[in-house]
C-alpha cells in the first residue's frame, strides 16, 4: 500500500487548508485570547456543515485515521483553537469505525446518541491515562469505576462523556460530564491561552468497558499530537523563510547570510524528518498494525524534542520583532511547550519503545 495520499485525501487537505487559513487568522487568535468564551459555537457549526464528523462515521472508508491525522496537522499550522481531531476521534470515528456493530453500546446509550455522535451533535473527549493524569481503576461485582484527576483536557466545554484509554482497557464514562462523580474545572492559569483546558475529577465514576484493544487505540492520540506539532513546525519554517527573504540588513536580505542559512537548513531538516515520521505513524494505524507502536512512540518522541527548538530558533532569526510578546511565534511556542509537557514520554513509554524495536 502506497504512503502517498489518495486523490480524495488531497482534495480534503486542500479544502481544509484554505478554510483554516481563512478562518483561524492572527486576528482571530487575538480575539480568542481576549475572550472569556470557552467554545466558538460558530466554528463547531462550520465543522459540522463541512461534514467532517459524518465523513469519519463511514465504517467502510479506507485510510480514515491517516485522513484524520491530516486534520491534526492542518490544525497545527494555524493553532486551531478547538480540538477538532480529538472530538472526531472519540466521537464519530469511534462510533462509526470501531463500534458500529457493537450492540451493547447502543443498549447502554441509545440509538439516538450513536446517531448524534456520527453527526457531531454529541461529542466525546479522549483521555489518555498517563498524560497529566492520576487515575485508578477498581472492579467490583462486575462494575468498573475510576477515581482520580486528569488535567489539561481540551474540548470539555461541549463534551457529553469521556473516552478513557488505558493499558487496563478502553472505557466510556456511563455518567455525563458534570454529573455526580465527574466534575470539570477550568484551568484559568495556563501557558497556552489559545486552547481552553479543564481538570476533570472522578469519584467512583462508573465506566462502560468497550470490546476494543487498548494496544490498538493508545497510540492514536499520540500520533494526532505528533501530527499537530509537525504542522506547527512546517508553518514556523515557512514564516521564517518569508521573513528573512524580505528583511534587509546592509541592503541585502538577512537570509543571504550564511549563519542564517545554516540555522534555516537545520530547522527545515528537522521539520521534514518529523513530518515524514508522523505521516508514517498515521499510515501504520490503517495499514500496518505491527509497526504502529514503534512508529507512534518514535513520532511523538521526535515531535516533543524538536518542535520547541525549531520555534525558538525561528524567534531568534526574526530578530527584535521576534522577541516581542505580540509576535505570533510566541503563540506557537506556548502551544508546543504545552503539548511537549503533556506528551513527554514516560518510563513506561520508553520501555514500550524499546520492546517494539526489538
Amino acid at each position: 500500500m502506497s504512503l502517498n495520499l489518495t486523490e480524495e485525501q488531497q482534495e480534503l487537505q486542500s479544502t481544509l487548508k484554505r478554510f483554516f487559513e481563512d478562518t483561524i487568522t492572527s486576528e482571530y487568535l487575538r480575539r480568542r485570547l481576549e475572550s472569556n468564551d470557552e467554545l466558538d459555537e460558530s466554528l463547531l457549526a462550520s465543522f459540522q456543515e463541512l461534514g467532517l464528523f459524518s465523513y469519519f462515521g463511514e465504517s467502510e472508508g479506507e485510510g480514515q485515521f491517516l485522513t484524520l491525522s491530516l486534520i491534526a496537522k492542518l490544525g497545527g499550522r494555524v493553532l486551531l483553537t478547538e480540538p477538532l481531531p480529538s472530538w472526531i476521534f472519540a466521537s464519530s470515528y469511534l462510533a462509526g469505525n470501531l463500534l458500529a456493530s457493537s450492540s451493547h453500546i447502543k443498549d447502554a446509550f441509545g440509538e439516538s446518541e450513536v446517531a448524534a455522535l456520527l453527526s457531531g451533535d454529541i461529542l466525546y473527549v479522549p483521555l489518555s491515562v498517563g498524560a497529566a493524569s492520576s487515575l485508578s481503576f477498581q472492579e467490583a461485582k462486575g462494575e468498573v469505576t475510576v477515581n482520580g484527576t486528569a488535567s489539561y483536557l481540551s474540548g470539555c466545554s461541549r463534551a457529553k462523556r469521556l473516552l478513557l484509554l488505558s493499558r487496563d482497557g478502553v472505557f466510556i464514562t456511563r455518567g455525563e460530564l458534570g454529573a455526580a462523580g465527574i466534575t470539570a474545572a477550568l484551568h484559568s492559569e495556563r501557558l497556552d491561552r489559545t486552547m481552553v483546558r479543564h481538570a476533570v475529577s472522578f469519584e467512583s465514576a462508573p465506566l462502560l468497558p468497550l470490546p476494543l484493544s487498548s494496544e490498538r487505540l493508545l497510540p492514536l492520540p499520540r500520533i494526532l499530537c505528533a501530527q499537530e506539532l509537525a504542522g506547527m513546525s512546517a508553518r514556523v519554517v515557512e514564516m521564517t523563510v518569508e521573513y528573512v527573504s524580505t528583511r534587509k540588513q546592509f541592503d541585502v536580505p538577512v537570509g543571504g547570510f550564511q549563519a542564517v542559512q545554516q540555522k534555516l537548513a537545520d530547522m527545515h531538516a528537522e521539520s521534514e524528518a518529523l513530518q515524514a515520521l508522523a505521516h508514517f505513524a498515521a499510515w501504520t494505524a490503517d495499514y500496518s498494525q505491527d509497526q504502529l507502536e514503534l512508529a507512534s512512540q518514535t513520532a511523538i518522541l521526535k515531535a516533543v524534542s524538536v518542535v520547541p527548538k525549531i520555534i525558538e530558533t525561528a524567534i531568534q532569526l526574526h530578530g527584535g520583532i521576534g522577541f516581542t510578546w505580540e509576535h505570533d511565534l510566541h503563540l506557537y511556542l506556548r502551544r508546543a511547550q504545552t503539548l511537549s509537557a503533556l506528551w513527554a514520554p514516560s518510563e513506561a513509554d520508553y520501555d514500550s519503545l524499546l520492546a517494539a524495536a526489538e
